[in-house]
């Protein structure tokens, strides 16, 4: 019964760490606009202060408002697109553009 427990928290565990290096989340899955690298991923979920990460406590929150969030500069939106602004993309209005292109 121990070893079985084990086994389902390290699958687990590792399964919601991957999600975090990767910026993702199991409702949208996997989107490359958002990932901004492994370390700020972390940052994004975890705050800025390393010494705070693993202790239950509010550090200074993500990166973003709620609406806007960091993105991926690599990926096909850029600074002057109607989606993105000083570098936060709006979320509900990028979300909207890749459900309407995967619908084609």
């Amino acid at each position: 019964l121990d070893a079985t427990l084990l086994v389902m928290l390290l699958c687990f565990g590792g399964f919601h760490i991957h999600m975090v290096l990767y910026n993702e989340t199991t409702i949208e899955g996997s989107s490359p606009h958002f990932d901004v690298g492994p370390r700020r991923n972390w940052e994004q979920v975890f705050g800025e202060n390393p010494w705070l990460w693993f202790l239950p406590v509010w550090g200074k929150g993500p990166a973003g408002n709620g609406i806007h969030w960091p993105m991926n500069r690599l990926s096909d939106l850029r600074s002057g697109d109607e989606y993105c602004e000083d570098g936060l993309a709006d979320s509900a209005k990028l979300l909207e553009r890749i459900s309407s292109s995967e619908g084609e």
